[in-house]
C-alpha cells in the first residue's frame, strides 16, 4: 500500500495520529475540549503551542502543553475536573462516524491512512485521518474543506477520487477511493530504479491528470513518488488532491519547530513561502521522475528549514546522469526544465510537457 491511502493490532481504534505520542494526544484532546468550553481561546492555545515547541526544542518533555495551557489560560481546578470527566466518558475505541475501521495502512507527517469501510455505501475506502492539532487550527479547518470540495469534483483515471470529508471526535478525515497497489517510492526502493520508456509513460499520465486538475482551478502542492500509487501495478493514480498542504505544513512547523513531509520535492518558491501556481506541481513531476529514473531524490533531504533551503536553493542538482547514465540525454534536459529553480524556465503548462513527452514516445 502506499503512502496516500504496518498493521496496527487495535483495529477499529485510533492512535497517536501522525507519531503523537499518547499523552500528546491526550493533552491536545484536552486543549480541543478547554476550546469548545471556551475555557481557553485560540489566541492564548496559540501563544501555548508555541512556548512548547521551544521547550521541546531544548530537548524537554516538561511543562506537557496542557500544563502551560491550564498555566497560561487559568483554567481552575473545576473546569479541569469537568473536561477530564468529559474526555473520561470517550475513552475506549473510538471511531470516525459513519466507518467501520479495518485495518491501518500507513501513517506520516500529515495523519494515518485506514483502510475502511463506509457505511451508508457499503464500500472499502481509503480513509485518511489528519493529525489532532491541525484540526485545532480553524484556518487550517477552513481551507482542507474548501479544497476537499473542490477535490471532489476531479474525474480523471489518473487521479485517486476524494469520496468524503468532514470531521468526527474533534478530527479530521478524508475518504478517498481505497486503490490497490505501491506507491512509486515503494516500487523504486524494493526494485531499483524504472525502466525509461515505463518512466515516459508514468510521466505522461500524470501529467495528463495535472492537466485536468489545472483547468478545474486545482493544485495538487505535494507531487512526490510516495503520492502516486500504482494501481496492479500498472495505472499511476495521484492522490492526496485537496489537503491544503502547504497550510498544513507550516502548521506542523510551528509546532515543532522542524520541516513536516518531504521537503526534497518542493519547489523553491514552496521552501520560500512565496505563491504557488500550475508550474509548481510541474517541478514536483519532475523531482519525482528524477526519482523513479534513478533511484535517488533531486536533493539531499533536509530536517530543518534552513538545511533545507542550503540543499534546493543554493546548491547545485546533482545531474540526473550522474545518478544513473542509463538515462538519455533527452529525459535529463526534460527533467532539467520541469525543475527550474526560476519558474518561468519551466514548462508553462501540463499540456506543454504532454506535448513534449509525446514526441518522444512517437521517437521510441
Amino acid at each position: 500500500m502506499a503512502e496516500c491511502f504496518a498493521q496496527d493490532e487495535r483495529r477499529g481504534t485510533l492512535v497517536s495520529e501522525a507519531g503523537n505520542t499518547n499523552s500528546e494526544d491526550l493533552d491536545l484532546a484536552f486543549c480541543q475540549e478547554a476550546l469548545k468550553k471556551k475555557f481557553l481561546t485560540h489566541k492564548i492555545f496559540k501563544e501555548c503551542l508555541s512556548a512548547h515547541a521551544k521547550i521541546a526544542r531544548m530537548g524537554l518533555t516538561k511543562p506537557t502543553i496542557r500544563d502551560i495551557v491550564v498555566s497560561k489560560a487559568e483554567i481552575k481546578p473545576e473546569q479541569v475536573t469537568e473536561i477530564m470527566a468529559v474526555l473520561g466518558s470517550r475513552s475506549g475505541k473510538r471511531a470516525i462516524e459513519g466507518y467501520k475501521l479495518l485495518e491501518k495502512v500507513t501513517s506520516g507527517a500529515f495523519g494515518s491512512i485506514y483502510r475502511a469501510k463506509q457505511l451508508s455505501m457499503d464500500r472499502e475506502v481509503a480513509l485518511k485521518v489528519l493529525p489532532r492539532r491541525l484540526a485545532l487550527n480553524r484556518t487550517y479547518v477552513k481551507n482542507f474543506m474548501r479544497e476537499t470540495k473542490l477535490a471532489a469534483k476531479l474525474a480523471h483515471e489518473n487521479i485517486v477520487y476524494v469520496l468524503d470529508a468532514g470531521q468526527s471526535v474533534g478530527l479530521l478525515y478524508l475518504a478517498m477511493e481505497f486503490v490497490e497497489g505501491e506507491s512509486l517510492e515503494q516500487i523504486v526502493r524494493i526494485r531499483g530504479p524504472i525502466g525509461e520508456k515505463q518512466a515516459i509513460g508514468v510521466a505522461w499520465s500524470l501529467a495528463q491528470a495535472l492537466s485536468h486538475a489545472h483547468n478545474t482551478g486545482i493544485l495538487h502542492r505535494d507531487i512526490k513518488p510516495a503520492n502516486v500509487v500504482m494501481q496492479r501495478g500498472k495505472v499511476p493514480k495521484l492522490c492526496d488532491f485537496g489537503l491544503a498542504k502547504s497550510i498544513a505544513r507550516q502548521a506542523m512547523m510551528e509546532a515543532s519547530g522542524t520541516i513536516a513531509g518531504t521537503p526534497c520535492y518542493m519547489a523553491p518558491e514552496q521552501i520560500l513561502g512565496e505563491e504557488v501556481d500550475e508550474k509548481t506541481d510541474i517541478y514536483g513531476l519532475g523531482a519525482t521522475l528524477y526519482f523513479i529514473a534513478t533511484g535517488k531524490p533531486p536533493f539531499p533531504p533536509g530536517e530543518t528549514l534552513e538545511e533545507v533551503h542550503r540543499n534546493q536553493i543554493e546548491m547545485p542538482m546533482r545531474p540526473l546522469r550522474d545518478a544513473n547514465p542509463n538515462v538519455s540525454s533527452r529525459i535529463e534536459r526534460i527533467v532539467r526544465q520541469m525543475m527550474q529553480r526560476d519558474r518561468k524556465n519551466r514548462y508553462q503548462s501540463a499540456d506543454d510537457l504532454i506535448d513534449t513527452l509525446m514526441e518522444i514516445a512517437r521517437e521510441r
